[in-house]
């Protein structure tokens, strides 16, 4: 049999099957647990082909069989519903789901599987377990079929694993499971590719087919699934391939990996890893590979030259040809391609395939090191250096205290600087708690947009209890706002504590590093607190090297003392709920071996592994900082010119965010659906060849499926428009299809039009209303200059407002029916970002930031 794949976690969990116990007289306790295994098992085998409808009713059965029993049965079926209050989120789940929902019934169809459909569950081999996970199977299996057969690709992945697990009962469940996994991949669900790759790749239900099995897996490693990438690397390597096949597919599986790696597709750019795949591939004699290099390289593709270089080098088993590599490797360096110089460097300076010649070695060295490239650089220091013999390792053990210190912290604050390089030191930080899970919480996840929500009354549990404690000690220093709330949950209001990231929590957040994650509150920064003490170690790294005498050394770091500590953060109960506090005022330990290389000590093991290899590159060497140094100050004509001012930083910005400007950006505006927007539309409309000024149809008779984007979101909200006067909606036949699924098709269409009044409101080029002019209020600039003369970097997070809109857009009404509009008025846009400072040219450069709504939009409600 072919060696199975490695699986990963987006397969459920293979459940235990049960079967019905042996026909002999049971205690009466125990008789519903055998009525709700069988019961459960007979539906999980019959009529899986009827309606949603039918699916329900079944699902409804269930409950009751197992409802009519004891408290004892109740708990033992983990239904509980004396302990689980109203409305929790499976409560709030089956009633969507049992509304048709597809994605609820999926969720739904989860929660069953994963024994997660609230209250106690009875675990492992406690009475009617087995039972309970049956009848949970049997259930989750009707949910996800019910969401499959309304075309949800997720729940048709579920359901194919549940045939394939074993968990439903069928004749043919391979073949049944390949079926599902083949509707979902039709549809470009990543996990079902692999799932029905693996499937094609073994012969598992279904005839072998391994060119189609290669090609969903290279579409799913596209996607940027990892596990693609391991089946494929399977594959490459032979494993689970028929004998009679095993060389072309091998070959064929390698080619691919090889373009994967090259061409970055679905993952990082890795040329060595590309070579590693190609040389696999033309050592099996997959000519096509051959072929593709040859004609890329002689194309002029410097990088494939680069690489062809890399093969002939013997890298990963390539034909090993030193001439060969240095004949690709000069063609990409004549074109100017760096690291080529560098290799081209190497290979003069080492002598490889041509005659060794320091002279052309410099000269490579120094074209690749013009363009800026570290490795040229340091080629050109190392032979420096090993003219100078500097990096011999000799013995530390007469070292002074003084020199000792001077050393560990020079270590400490390289590897802090390495950490968050454009900062002097690390920020510590406590993170907001992640579990449980709030009752219910915002779909956007950005700062000042996302909010968490939990229930007045809910069963609280001790890991609970202990996420609102620290929510509330957040709350209590002003990280956090804390409001209380009602909210319609399904049709009746239930009181709720609503928590969000409050101005001075996301100004204190992230540490000035640029990140749109959950917030990490930054309470004060590490230190080095002084060396602690020190002893003589004898080392030996390999059996042909002398022993060494070397120095262990430690030292604390951390915070000095409570002054160190953010005012916010020296409460005694904030303290007690995060004690990494504690931990940092007592000081951390930190540990390491110093060796001696020339007149200084070094950490022995970054000397120990340059002295091994001089081509490695340690991007925090003070040799690079001041190669860096040095260029810079070439830039700038050597004139010490002064770093930025934060009034300075925050002019660019606002100038940057539109602020008096005639077209800001961001566009101050609110989309209608269609164009910019990411609500979609079946058709946008055009007339006489001059676009209207905002006109769309929705097709009335088109076929949509369950969780078609037009008709859950966008059709909701052109009808708010439209009812609040905005829009305004007639009924039009014979509207060609708009979209390629609907090329050659004619629709009746309801039209969606700009109201008169609001024709001239529009935005003159985009399908928006202007919100006004904007305003810039800033919540934390920071500024990280080194001292010397690179570009210093700074970190901004602001709040772009519109205080003075139109006239119109004033209408209380207006703002009460049209959420997104009072969201846009009163909370405007969140922004932050990482920008580099010209100091030559005083602007910023080299960065990035981005803007989002501060609320939580239909943008974010997907």
């Amino acid at each position: 049999m072919p060696a199975k794949p490695r699986h990963d976690s987006r397969a459920a969990p293979t459940p235990r099957r049960s079967r019905p116990p042996p026909p002999k007289p049971l205690p009466r306790r125990f008789l519903w647990l055998w009525i709700m295994m069988t019961g459960g098992i007979l539906l999980a085998w019959a009529g899986y082909e009827r309606s949603e409808e039918a699916a329900r009713r079944r699902v409804e059965d269930i409950e009751r069989t197992v409802t009519s029993g004891s408290p004892e049965a109740s708990r033992a079926a983990g239904i509980a519903h004396a302990a689980r209050k109203e409305n929790s989120p499976f409560d709030e789940t089956l009633a969507a789901a049992k509304g048709g929902d597809p994605v609820a019934q999926f969720k739904l169809g989860e929660m069953y599987r994963d024994g997660k459909r609230g209250g106690p569950q009875p675990q492992g081999n406690e009475p009617g377990a087995a039972a309970v996970r049956s009848a949970n199977h049997a259930q989750a299996a009707i949910w996800f079929r019910a969401a499959a057969e309304q075309g949800y690709a997720p729940a048709q992945n579920a359901l194919g694993l549940m045939y394939k697990n074993g968990s439903i009962a069928s004749p043919e469940p391979l073949a049944q499971a390949a079926a599902w996994f083949g509707k979902a991949a039709e549809q470009g669900d990543a996990a079902a590719r692999i799932n029905l790759g693996e499937m094609l790749w073994l012969g598992m239900g279904v005839a072998t087919d391994t060119p189609k099995a290669v090609e969903l897996f290279r579409k799913a490693a596209e996607q940027g699934q990892r596990s693609a990438l391991s089946d494929l690397h399977a594959i490459a390597n032979g494993n689970g391939i028929h004998a009679g096949q095993a060389g072309f597919y091998q070959a064929e599986t390698a080619f691919i990996l090889g373009q994967l790696y090259m061409q970055g597709r679905g993952i990082d750019k890795d040329e060595r890893e590309a070579v590693k795949w190609f040389a696999k591939a033309i050592k099996l004699g997959h000519e096509p590979a051959r072929q593709w290099l040859d004609k890329a390289a002689e194309g002029g593709d410097v990088s494939v030259q680069y690489l062809l270089g890399q093969l002939y080098l013997g890298r990963e088993g390539g034909e090993k040809d030193e001439a060969q590599a240095a004949a690709w490797f000069k063609k990409a360096a004549e074109r100017g391609y760096a690291p080529a110089q560098n290799m081209l460097g190497a290979m003069y300076g080492n002598g490889l395939g041509m005659a060794k010649d320091e002279a052309q070695a410099r000269a490579w060295f120094e074209k690749a090191a013009a363009q800026g490239n570290l490795d040229g650089k340091y080629g050109l220091r190392q032979m420096e250096l090993r003219a100078q013999n500097m990096v011999a390792l000799a013995s530390a053990s007469d070292a002074q205290p003084e020199a000792i210190e001077k050393a560990v912290q020079a270590i400490w604050e390289q590897r802090n600087q390495a950490a968050a390089p454009d900062a002097p030191t690390s920020p510590l930080c406590i993170a907001m708690p992640s579990s449980p899970e709030p009752d219910a919480r915002s779909k956007a996840r950005q700062p000042m947009a996302w909010h968490l929500d939990f229930f007045a009354g809910s069963v609280a549990d001790e890991r609970r209890a202990k996420a609102l404690r620290q929510l509330n000690v957040l709350a209590a220093a002003g990280l956090l706002n804390k409001q209380d709330v009602m909210l319609n949950v399904n049709g009746a209001m239930k009181q709720a504590t609503r928590y969000s990231l409050s101005e001075d929590g996301w100004a204190l957040s992230g540490g000035g590093a640029y990140s749109r994650s959950m917030p990490c509150f930054i309470y004060g920064t590490a230190r080095y607190l002084g060396l602690t003490r020190f002893a003589p170690r004898t080392v030996r790294m390999t059996m042909d090297q002398a022993a060494l005498q070397l120095i262990e050394a430690h030292a604390r770091v951390g915070l000095a003392s409570e002054a160190d500590l953010a005012p916010w953060a020296r409460d005694p109960e904030l303290q007690a709920e995060f004690p990494d506090i504690g931990k940092n005022l007592a000081g951390q330990d930190f540990a390491v071996l110093l060796a001696r290389r020339g007149n200084e000590l070094v950490g022995y093991t970054e000397a120990e592994k340059r002295r091994r290899n001089p081509e490695i590159v340690n991007r925090n060497d003070p040799v690079l900082a001041s190669l860096r140094a040095e260029a810079q100050r070439a830039k700038d004509d050597g004139g010490d010119l002064p770093p930025p001012t934060v009034d300075e930083i925050k002019r660019l910005l606002e100038a940057s965010h539109g602020v008096g400007k005639s077209e800001p950006w961001p566009i101050p505006c609110i989309y209608l659906p269609g164009g910019s927007s990411k609500l979609p539309v079946d058709k946008e409309l055009n007339q006489s060849g001059q676009r209207r000024p905002y006109a769309v149809a929705i097709f009335r008779n088109k076929e949509r499926t369950a969780y078609d984007r037009v008709a859950n979101k966008t059709i909701p909200y052109l009808n708010t428009l439209e009812r609040l006067g905005i829009l305004q909606k007639r009924a039009e036949s014979g509207i060609p299809g708009g979209n390629k699924a609907d090329s050659g098709r004619v629709f009746d269409a309801d039209i969606y039009e700009l109201a008169p009044t609001y024709v001239t409101l529009i935005h003159p080029r985009y399908t928006c209303f202007p919100l006004g002019p904007p305003t810039v209020e800033f919540v934390d600039v920071q500024i990280f200059d080194k001292g010397d003369l690179s570009d210093p970097a700074f970190t901004y997070k602001l709040k772009v407002l519109y205080k003075n809109p139109p006239t119109w857009m004033n209408s209380p009404s207006l703002q009460n029916g049209w959420r997104e509009l009072k969201g846009a008025l009163d909370n405007g846009m969140a922004c932050e970002g990482k920008m580099h400072f010209d100091r030559k040219k005083r602007q910023s450069q080299n960065g990035g930031g981005s803007c989002w709504w501060a609320f939580d939009s239909y943008e974010n409600d997907y």
